[in-house]
C-alpha cells in the first residue's frame, strides 16, 4: 500500500476555515506542497506543545526554543506569527504558562534564538522552582550553583530524576504506564480527529471502506507527532512471531502492540485471542491494544450484521481477552457523521 500523498495529508489540515486562508496566504508566496505540508507539522508541533503537554513550563521553553533553532530566522517568525493566529482564534489558553509562552514566542530574538531566560525563571514560579531544584542537585554533587552551563548539563543528565520531582506523571516506568498513555491518546485525540474532525474521509475509497492494510498509514500519521513528541518509537508491520503486528509503540525500555481490525471482518470478535496475542507474545509483552474501525450506519453501509451497536461488539471482544494479557479494546466511529461538529482545539 502506497502512503498517502503530500496533497492527501494537506487535504485533512484545510478541513479548518483558518487553515484554508493561511493555506492561501503561503499560497501568494509560491510555496511548493511539501513546504506547506511541513510548515502545518511544525505550527501544529508548536501548538501542541504549549497547550497540551504535560511538561513544565521551562522544560516546554527549552523544547521550543531547541526545535525552532532548527529553522532559519524568518522561517521561524512565519511559524511563530502563525501559531499565535491559531492560538488566539482556536485555542482555550486559560493557563497563565501557556500565555506566557506564546508571549515570549513573540519577543525571540529569531536571530540569536534567545531571550532573557534568567527573567523568564523569575516570572514564572515553576521555573523559579525547577532552578531551585537543580541548582540544589548541583550543590549536593559539589558543582557551582551559579554557572548556568554546568546546571544545564545537569539537567541534560539528569532529566528522568528531576522529573520525578517536578512531573512524575510524565515518566513512563511500565508496558502498563506505556499502553495507558497511548490508549489514552487514541480516546482523546484519534477519536476526535476521525469521528469529529473530518477524518473519516480518509478511510474510505469509492463508497468502501479501506482495508486495515490500507488505513494504517492514515492511522500511523495522526499518531506519528504524539509519539515523536513523546519520546515513544512507533513501527508499523514489525515482524513478530507468525505474522506482522499493525504496531509497535516503544520507549527504547517498554513495549506495547497495537492490531487493527475492521468491524465488519469475519474474525473480529476471535482475532484478540489470537493474532494479537501471538503477536504480543513474540514482542515479549502482555500490553496491548486492539483498535476497531466500526463503518456501520443506518443508511449506509450495512456490516457488521452480527452486531447492532459499538458496545455489542465491543462487549463480545471483551469477552475474548484470554487471562494474563492486559488489552484495551478501542472503537472509532467511522461513518460519516450527521451533524458534524468541530471543537476549537482541533488540529485539522
Amino acid at each position: 500500500m502506497t502512503e498517502l500523498s503530500d496533497e492527501k495529508i494537506l487535504e485533512a489540515y484545510l478541513s479548518n476555515d483558518l487553515n484554508k486562508e493561511i493555506f492561501k496566504t503561503l499560497d501568494k508566496n509560491d510555496w511548493t506542497t511539501p513546504q506547506k505540508l511541513r510548515f502545518f507539522d511544525i505550527v501544529f508541533t508548536v501548538l501542541d506543545v504549549v497547550s497540551h503537554y504535560e511538561w513544565s513550563w521551562v522544560k516546554k521553553w527549552d523544547y521550543l526554543k531547541s526545535y525552532l533553532a532548527q529553522l532559519s530566522a524568518d522561517y521561524q517568525k512565519v511559524v511563530v506569527f502563525f501559531a499565535n493566529v491559531i492560538a488566539e482564534n482556536r485555542l482555550d489558553i486559560i493557563d497563565s504558562d501557556n500565555k506566557s509562552l506564546l508571549v515570549f514566542l513573540k519577543d525571540l530574538d529569531y536571530e540569536k534564538n534567545n531571550t532573557v531566560d534568567n527573567e523568564i525563571l523569575k516570572s514564572q514560579k515553576i521555573g523559579s522552582d525547577l532552578k531551585k531544584i537543580v541548582e540544589g542537585f548541583c550543590h549536593v554533587r559539589g558543582f557551582v550553583k551559579s554557572q548556568d552551563e554546568i546546571i544545564n548539563d545537569f539537567v541534560s543528565e539528569n532529566e528522568a530524576e528531576i522529573r520525578k520531582r517536578i512531573a512524575p506523571e510524565t515518566l513512563i516506568t511500565s508496558n502498563q504506564e506505556l499502553q495507558s498513555l497511548i490508549s489514552t491518546h487514541i480516546n482523546d485525540y484519534l477519536k476526535h480527529d476521525i469521528e469529529l474532525d473530518g477524518g473519516y474521509r480518509y478511510l474510505w475509497k469509492n463508497d468502501n471502506p479501506l482495508k486495515e492494510i490500507e488505513a494504517q498509514p492514515f492511522i500511523k500519521i495522526l499518531l506519528n507527532k504524539y509519539c515523536y513528541d513523546s519520546k515513544i518509537y512507533i513501527s508499523r508491520e514489525s515482524k513478530v512471531a507468525n505474522g506482522n503486528v499493525d504496531f509497535t509503540f516503544t520507549d527504547g525500555e517498554h513495549r506495547i502492540c497495537l492490531e487493527i481490525k475492521n468491524a465488519h471482518h469475519e474474525n473480529v470478535e476471535k482475532a484478540v485471542n489470537t493474532q494479537l496475542t501471538q503477536y504480543m507474545d513474540g514482542d515479549k509483552t502482555k500490553h496491548g491494544i486492539y483498535l476497531i474501525l466500526w463503518y456501520k450506519s443506518d443508511n449506509g453501509f450495512l456490516r457488521p450484521k452480527d452486531y447492532k451497536t459499538i458496545n455489542d461488539l465491543k462487549t463480545k471482544v471483551e469477552l475474548n481477552i484470554p487471562e494474563g494479557y492486559n488489552i484495551d479494546v478501542i472503537i472509532i466511529d467511522c461513518k460519516e457523521p450527521i451533524m458534524p461538529s468541530r471543537n476549537k482545539t482541533t488540529r485539522a
